[in-house]
């Protein structure tokens, strides 16, 4: 449920029959509304403990199979043995940690209960459930077998059972995003991570992927509901989280809570605040998954009554919704996959309204093998419903039709004849293809041509595709593809500097070139020493030279806003939107100017265009104008996006009144294009980061020319002789014996096999 609600509307108690069973006739099943659901029996709230019901799971003692369920209250949580389901034994009551609240929530590990309340230092309490059996004169009254105090109070707790994770949510603590608890030894909780960066998850659930996101495949996911997107994280390692997508859509009010099908193809979820907002029925989203770093929105189910939607489960192909005044909703899985599903039954638990307000069932448990359904009744109690036996006879009973069901009895209207290639109406027509064997995309299971035949382009490919072989074929051009077989003239090489000679007198000598030279210390240096039009060589007695080679770099682009507009904007927190770029060569992104409101360490995320983390970086920040130093390299690709890692200290951004004008382009280099916000704001605002600096990171090169220095008062050469060394010959360049010295370059050789170049200048 919504946390800011505050105020519940009350009703008055019926008198429920408490053992025998009612089931689901023309409609009714008593005095209460039904399809294909019986009831089996209802205990009252003030026979639990009292107070107002919330969540509720349940539990199977391992020793003999008996089932329990464990439901919520405001001032506690009661324990009930549903052994027979026609008459139910209140077992235990736990009292609060500390004070009541309409928000308590259950999960079970390791045959333990873990118990969060939104109440204030309340923690989470863990009781072992295996001494429920041992109770003989029920009910009695628990104490927690451990209270773990890491946060004062939480939503709601996420368990993964297959790796022994609790994840408290909504907590005091990360900003209510992920709050990851190691619970191998259930009694001896320990924090080993947390997952702050898209803000406050309202509700959560975590598995040990099996879909067919190969990417993904192995991993602990984490399917979160944020309060107004949907976001999916990589929790495998709890210490270092990553997001993999955060998506909303359109008219989203309060996305509240979901559930995976079996397969990890489609996430079912449900906005809590959309019927009441915005005058509509009971809305129920289904999400495509199947490619994790962009999850699609490829349907809606709506129902034909108005009621709020809040929890649901998925078990065995069926959704189980707690619809507070509409009561538990069954829908049909069978045509997820086209964005569709189906209303199998239901039972309304609130006979007497289905409006759009927060009472009547909270929650439900449809897990037990018995196949009894526990559902919460926030002012009245607990029912015990089942689905009826013939609701899982449905199906096309007409042996002639494609989608024959042997095994069903009763006729669900969904009987579709055969299509052209045998498959069912509807089905794709897999026999349509190019049928002739000579074409680039002939299909061997194609039996009936559909006109599709393409010839074979230059490359290989099929006609229309890219022409992969294209492209510079020269081996010496600064672009040269070695994979391309087919010049397409776009080859070109990068003219080497003209030699230069600066005499050095008094002063050292500076050298121009070009704005992107690169200057190297000799012809086969490895790195260069400086990049840059100018280069000022150290003032020495002797000649000297240095190589340069022209570059088609960009070196210290400046991009993006100059500065803030403080007349319409606000310092603020930095997680919840950020901003978008293109990379459109390799570059080395240098840095970018932030504003901040207060000192502190600030970390600054670079996300790849797949959505994973690319790179982090950490700068300590004074108030003010800050220089943010990156110095990542990024490769060439569309929809980069950096923000935030930290929320505090706040920055400074732009508002929608400010002078924003999309896209922002770093030279040649880059580009800003937009923010990750969506609507009508998406251009309208700029997010934190000013200035940006970027370079080529790995330009192309020409050859190497050397740039020579000469000494203006060199007269003659330093000829010192020792008995250790002695000259044998001067040369020049082209190895003939110099006799006479002059204005020209010499190479000097002595008596230990050791030899100088010279440049000797005279007047």
């Amino acid at each position: 449920m919504l946390k800011k609600f505050v105020t519940l509307s009350y009703l008055t108690i019926f008198t429920f029959f408490t053992q025998a069973q009612t089931p689901c006739i023309d409609g009714m099943a008593g005095d209460f509304p039904c399809q294909n659901i019986d009831l089996l029996s209802f205990v009252e709230g003030s026979d639990l403990g009292g107070g107002d019901m919330n969540d509720i799971w349940g539990w199977v003692d391992p020793t003999d199979g008996t089932e329990y369920v464990i439901i919520g209250r405001t001032n506690g949580t009661a324990f009930i043995d549903i052994s027979d389901p026609l008459n139910p034994v209140y077992v235990a009551n736990l009292p609060t940690a500390t004070y009541s609240s309409m928000w308590r929530d259950i999960k079970v590990y390791n045959n333990h209960a873990f118990i969060v309340a939104e109440a204030s230092d309340h923690g989470m309490q863990v009781v072992d459930l295996m001494q429920l059996g041992e109770i003989t004169a029920p009910p009695v009254t628990l104490e927690p077998d451990y209270l773990y105090t890491g946060f004062s109070n939480a939503h709601n707790i996420v368990i993964n059972e297959s790796t022994a994770r609790a994840y408290g949510v909504g907590t005091s603590t990360f900003d209510g995003g992920l709050h990851i608890l190691d619970i191998s030894n259930p009694t001896n909780p320990q924090l080993i991570g947390d997952f702050p960066n898209d803000g406050y998850t309202h509700d959560a659930q975590v598995v040990s992927y099996e879909g067919p996101d190969i990417n993904f495949g192995g991993k602990e996911i984490a399917f979160c509901c944020n309060e107004n997107t949907v976001t999916i994280v990589d929790v495998t390692d709890a210490s270092d989280c990553t997001l993999i997508s955060s998506a909303s859509y359109d008219g989203v009010n309060y996305t509240h809570q979901g559930w995976l099908t079996e397969d990890h193809k489609y996430f079912i979820c449900n906005d809590e605040l959309d019927e009441q907002n915005l005058g509509i029925n009971t809305t129920t989203f289904i999400w495509d998954v199947t490619n994790l770093s962009e999850p699609e929105l490829i349907g809606t189910f709506v129902s034909d009554v108005e009621a709020i939607d809040h929890n649901l489960y998925v078990h065995e192909g069926l959704i189980y919704q707690s619809n507070y005044r509409a009561g538990l909703r069954v829908l049909g899985t069978e045509n997820v996959a086209q964005g569709e599903l189906e209303e199998m039954g239901y039972f309304d638990v609130y006979p007497q309204s289905n409006s759009a307000q927060f009472s009547g069932t909270w929650s439900n448990y449809p897990y037990f093998s018995s196949g009894v359904i526990a559902v919460s009744h926030i002012e009245n109690g607990l029912f015990l419903l089942k689905l009826v036996d013939e609701f899982w006879d449905l199906g096309c009973t007409d042996s002639e039709a494609c989608n024959y069901d042997l095994e069903a009895t009763v006729e669900d209207g969904s009987c579709v004849g055969y299509n052209e290639c045998g498959g069912c109406e509807g089905d794709e027509l897999f026999c349509y293809g190019c049928t002739d064997e000579t074409m680039c995309n002939y299909n061997l299971e194609a039996t009936i041509d559909d006109g599709s035949c393409l010839e074979f382009n230059d490359c290989g490919g099929c006609e229309g595709e890219e022409l992969f072989c294209y492209g510079c074929t020269e081996s010496e051009a600064c672009n040269y593809d070695e994979e391309a077989t087919i010049d397409d003239e776009s080859c070109f090489i990068i003219e080497a500097p003209e030699p230069q000679t600066l005499t050095q007198t008094t002063e050292p000598v500076t050298f121009t070139n070009e704005l992107s030279s690169y200057w190297f210390e000799t012809e086969t240096s490895p790195e260069e020493i400086h990049i840059g039009e100018l280069y000022t060589m150290e003032f020495s007695p002797d000649p000297q030279s240095i190589w340069v080679s022209n570059s088609n770099g960009e070196f210290g682009v400046v991009g993006g806003k100059e500065g803030p507009d403080y007349n319409n904007g606000q310092y603020h927190e930095n997680n919840a939107y950020w901003m978008i770029f293109d990379v459109y060569e390799e570059v080395l992104f240098e840095s970018v100017e932030v504003y901040s409101e207060q000192g502190g360490i600030h970390e600054i995320e670079i996300l790849n265009p797949d959505g994973s983390l690319g790179s982090s970086t950490s700068q300590f920040l004074t108030t003010g104008l800050n220089v943010f130093e990156l110095g990542v390299v990024l490769s060439p690709g569309e929809g980069y996006e950096i923000r935030s890692g930290t929320n505090e200290p706040y920055l400074w951004r732009d508002d929608a009144s400010a002078q924003v004008n999309f896209p922002y382009d770093l030279g040649s280099l880059a580009s800003i294009t937009s923010t990750t916000i969506t609507g009508e704001n998406q251009y309208n605002y700029y997010y934190f980061y000013y200035n940006w600096k970027m370079s080529s990171n790995n330009p192309c090169l020409s050859e190497r020319t050397e740039f020579n220095v000469l000494i203006d008062d060199q007269h003659s050469i330093d000829l010192i002789e020792t008995p250790q060394r002695t000259i044998v010959k001067i040369t020049d360049l082209l190895g003939r014996e110099v006799r006479e010295l002059r204005n020209q370059i010499v190479i000097i050789y002595y008596s230990d096999n050791s030899f100088e170049k010279r440049i000797l200048s005279f007047e």
